[in-house]
């Protein structure tokens, strides 16, 4: 059985009643059979000792229990036995901190004694303290029990015999120290005592810092989210550029192979335009001056058709990796001499200084001849496209082992951003609308660096831009003095640039009933063209850009406007928004020409104001046929406008600018309707145009000189009189201007083909 006893050597057991008296070497055990509770009993309870000799027990017939000692012997009455029922009252008696009482003290924990305190304060660096208790219950003492428990640490009650508990290390919260006692006959108090403690945290874990920490890993996780989503984003990034890296270069390389193969295919029929024209202009005197100057317009461009298909060819090459160079010892003096002289009469038709500069006339390189001669062309080529009047070329040594070659002009320059960019493929300098490709540079670039060289570009202090090609003097795999040379990249030919004739100014006519036409185009054989076209059914100025066509207007009265679209200084586009925001030109038909055939740059034109816009290639009839009928609808919007008394003014505006005029001159013209002595110059001031100005403008709006304007105007508003029938014909005559009413008759017949009679009789 599970006997609560002192030791587990019985000497004896005397049975009595529902009891079991139990001697051991330890005291003396009642054991009740029944409850299977026990109690102990020891020295202190009278015995003469605890330590009982086995088999030394019996009970008399009295019912005395005789139990023998080491000591000697006790007797007891079992039936006489009382059980101590006294509930012990509990009490806390001390307070200690790391094994020292603490005193009551204002700023001590302890405020008032320990037994009249409800709770106590305690600092996180006071978690080891010590309660003492006590049971008052002073029968046997020393046998009083003790169960203590910490709510908020304790899992069950620690039943003790000592009358302390101790805790340490505890964490920072609210605990209750509760504690009960039971007499040495087991009596407990269940209520016992209880004291709250209450353990502050240390300032960076209180409820604020909590908060703070929250506040620390929400932005910390946030900050690790967003590092995260951020790389992810960037590694995403990263392959979809790679991505479209790649498919740029499929479409890249397919759209090269494409060209490639188309101008290998253009190459074959270019020849054989050439060849043909040229074998005709060889025999000139055969040929009639008029076809000599087509001939040449053809051989010309199929020679610059030809140069492109082989800069394609040859930019083609080099991407392919397939660029050799035959490197041999060259002098550059002579090699530099060759290139010049064939842009020197290039240079003098167009008015440009130049200069050859190369001191060292015995400076000697490797270098592959005909890619120096082609990177040297391009440059000068380049030069020529965008120098003001001056271009040199010039050559020195460095060191003793690299020597530069440098061209140089004077135009407007590149700026910074774009200085890395100009040797990309096909890439041209922003708001630039100057012929080209675009691959010029880029080869340069690639041939200079397949010389182990490097090419750069500068400012010149007087404006304009410098290329500059810095290569090796010698170089290890220079071929051998006597081997072939073989290049593979195509010959230079300049002549397409050289054989372009001065465009003329303007054609003169003597006839004076022709419409005057201004042609806009930056290509000289384009213009020219389109001169020789029209210059029999029209009096012809010319200009080469926006800037010229403006400078033409101003001294020039002009019926209609050819521009082409891209063109330097001021392309088409803003040379029709001028024309247009200009009362003096707006009035003017204008037909834009370009090789942009989306369908945004048409609106683009047409909102700028443009009448008509012919795309590139074009017929000559057909662009005829625009501007013929241009011109006729304006005549027969002037003749309805004139023939017709009721219609308005507005009719005969070819846009929105000039409705706005002519609404304005028709509203001064009707405050001054019976001003007889109303003049042309009050008109021209009061509309803020000069009297030639206003001149030019009515006569090519309405085909009526000023006078002839405002008469009609009178006769009309006269037309508006006669038909309310609110006057009559004299005091009408007299409303609108007209002194005389005999004359005012004469002229409203000639106008509108009835006399005022008449036409009031209509109106009845």
């Amino acid at each position: 059985m599970d006997i609560d006893i002192p030791s587990k050597v019985i000497c004896s057991i005397i049975p009595v009643g529902g009891d079991l008296w139990l001697t051991t070497t330890k005291g003396l055990v009642r054991y009740n059979r029944h409850s299977r509770s026990s109690q102990i009993f020891t020295q202190s309870d009278g015995l003469v000792s605890d330590q009982f000799i086995a088999n030394s027990a019996f009970r008399s017939s009295n019912g005395t229990v005789y139990v023998g000692t080491a000591n000697g012997f006790n007797s007891f009455d079992p039936e006489r036995l009382s059980q101590n029922g006294h509930v012990p009252q509990v009490a806390i008696t001390s307070f200690e901190i790391f094994n020292k009482e603490v005193a009551v003290s204002d700023d001590g924990p302890l405020k008032k004694t320990v037994n009249e305190s409800d709770e106590i304060h305690l600092g996180y660096k006071d978690n080891v303290f010590s309660i003492n208790f006590v049971a008052l219950s002073y029968v046997t003492p020393e046998k009083n029990k003790y169960a203590y428990m910490l709510e908020g640490f304790d899992k069950a009650w620690n039943v003790v015999s000592e009358h302390k508990a101790t805790y340490t290390n505890l964490p920072a919260g609210e605990y209750t120290f509760k504690v009960k006692a039971a007499n040495k006959d087991g009596v407990w108090n269940e209520h016992g005592a209880q004291i709250r403690i209450v353990i502050h945290p240390p300032f960076w874990q209180t409820n604020i810092f909590k908060f703070i920490y929250l506040m620390l890993f929400l932005v910390v996780s946030i900050l690790i989210v967003k590092i995260v989503r951020r790389r992810t984003e960037r590694l995403h990034n990263e392959q979809i550029k790679e991505l479209r890296q790649q498919k740029e270069t499929e479409i890249h390389n397919a759209k090269i192979n494409f060209f490639t193969m188309i101008a290998h295919e253009i190459r074959t029929p270019v020849t054989l335009i050439i060849g043909p024209v040229e074998k005709i202009l060889s025999t000139a005197e055969a040929v009639p001056q008029n076809m000599l100057k087509d001939l040449s317009i053809i051989r010309r461009n199929s020679q610059r058709l030809l140069h492109l298909v082989n800069q394609l060819l040859d930019f083609r090459k080099i991407e392919q990796g397939s660029l050799r160079l035959n490197r041999k010892t060259n002098n550059l003096y002579q090699l530099l001499q060759d290139v010049w002289i064939r842009f020197v009469p290039i240079f003098e038709q167009n008015s440009i200084q130049y200069h050859f500069d190369c001191a060292d006339q015995d400076l000697k390189a490797d270098v592959d001849t005909e890619a120096i001669t082609k990177a040297v062309s391009n440059l000068l080529t380049n030069a020529l496209k965008y120098t003001r009047d001056s271009i040199v070329l010039s050559c020195h040594k460095i060191d003793e082992s690299r020597f530069e070659i440098s061209v140089r002009d004077n135009g407007k320059g590149i700026s910074d951003s774009e200085k890395d960019k100009v040797f990309n493929p096909f890439y041209q300098i922003f708001g630039e609308s100057k012929e080209g490709s675009g691959i010029g540079l880029s080869l340069v670039k690639s041939i200079v660096e397949a010389h182990e060289g490097e090419v750069k570009v500068f400012d010149c202090p007087a404006g304009g831009a410098m290329f500059c090609l810095l290569m090796p003097i010698e170089n290890a795999h220079s071929e051998e003095a006597g081997q072939e040379e073989v290049s593979v990249l195509s010959s230079v030919n300049v002549d397409f640039l050289r054989d372009a004739p001065p465009s003329e100014v303007q054609y003169l006519d003597k006839s004076k009933n022709k419409p005057r036409l201004l042609i806009v185009e930056d290509n000289a054989d384009m213009r020219n063209f389109l001169f020789d076209n029209f210059k029999e059914e029209y009096i012809v100025s010319m200009g080469a850009n926006g800037v010229e066509g403006l400078a033409h207007l101003r001294d020039t009265e002009i019926d209609l406007i050819i521009s082409d679209l891209m063109m330097p200084e001021m392309d088409g586009f803003e040379f029709c928004k001028q024309v247009r925001s200009n009362v003096a030109f707006s009035h003017i038909p204008f037909v834009l020409l370009t090789a942009k055939n989306d369908l945004d740059s048409k609106i683009e034109s047409l909102n700028f104001g443009a009448d008509s816009y012919v795309e590139k290639p074009f017929s000559t009839q057909f662009l005829m046929a625009q501007i013929h009928n241009l011109i006729e609808n304006r005549i027969l919007l002037r003749k309805k406008y004139s023939e017709m008394p009721f219609t308005p003014i507005s009719t005969i505006a070819g846009n929105s600018a000039d409705e706005q005029f002519l609404q304005k001159l028709n509203a001064i013209m009707e405050e001054n309707i019976s001003n007889e002595n109303f003049s042309i110059d009050q008109m021209a001031e009061q509309l803020h145009i000069s009297r030639s100005g206003l001149f030019a403008k009515i006569k090519t709006l309405a085909g009526a000189t000023p006078n002839e304007l405002m008469q009609l105007i009178r006769l009309k508003k006269a037309a508006e009189y006669i038909s309310l029938r609110q006057h009559r014909i004299n005091e009408i005559a007299f409303l609108v201007g007209f002194n005389n009413p005999s004359y005012f008759s004469k002229c409203f017949q000639k106008q509108f083909g009835v006399t005022p009679k008449e036409f009031e009789s209509r109106y009845k």
